[in-house]
């Protein structure tokens, strides 16, 4: 017990550090810990959030409504890289444009696909059961009683597909 009361005293230095080192460690844990809202500057980012989990939210919003429907996971494209597809959408690269088609989606890709293909007549077949819009370049239809989804480039005659439980099909 003496030896250690020796090594103590000569060493009391090391040891006040020591336990002031720890106390300075938890005490900066538990502040994090107790700190949810992390400041964030969005002075350069256009974002509103002014803390890094709304920063991350507000991305996350912005990048599920943007239009394009694609999903990395089940990502596919056409020959051609034309057209695009997963299962969240087709797009299709049409007059300098890129023109996104939601997924199960009827009545608002009905109105979306006829303003992308103004330039021709778009129709529903009795036979078909969709809109099918039919141009020199694409022939791009929505099935609304089934939920399948197709745009046609007619430049090479390749495709994507996009079924029923959204299973999608390039070629």
């Amino acid at each position: 017990m003496n030896k250690i009361k020796d090594l103590v005293n000569k060493n009391y230095k090391v040891v006040i550090g020591i336990i002031i080192g720890i106390t300075i460690s938890i005490g900066i844990g538990v502040s994090a810990l107790a700190t949810k809202d992390i400041t964030y500057d969005n002075s350069k980012s256009g974002l509103t959030s002014t803390n890094l989990q709304g920063a991350i939210d507000e991305l996350y919003e912005k990048a599920n409504n943007s239009g394009v429907p694609i999903d990395p996971d089940t990502f596919k494209t056409n020959s051609a890289k034309t057209i695009y597809a997963s299962s969240k959408g087709i797009c299709i690269f049409r007059n300098n444009k890129l023109n996104c088609f939601k997924y199960k989606n009827y009545d608002e890709e009905r109105n979306h696909i006829q303003e992308v293909f103004s330039d021709v007549s778009c129709d529903v077949p009795p036979s078909y059961g969709a809109l099918r819009c039919d141009a020199s370049d694409f022939n791009c239809y929505v099935h609304s009683a089934d939920d399948t989804m197709q745009c046609i480039d007619k430049s090479d005659n390749s495709f994507c597909y996009l079924g029923r439980f959204g299973d999608v099909n390039c070629n």
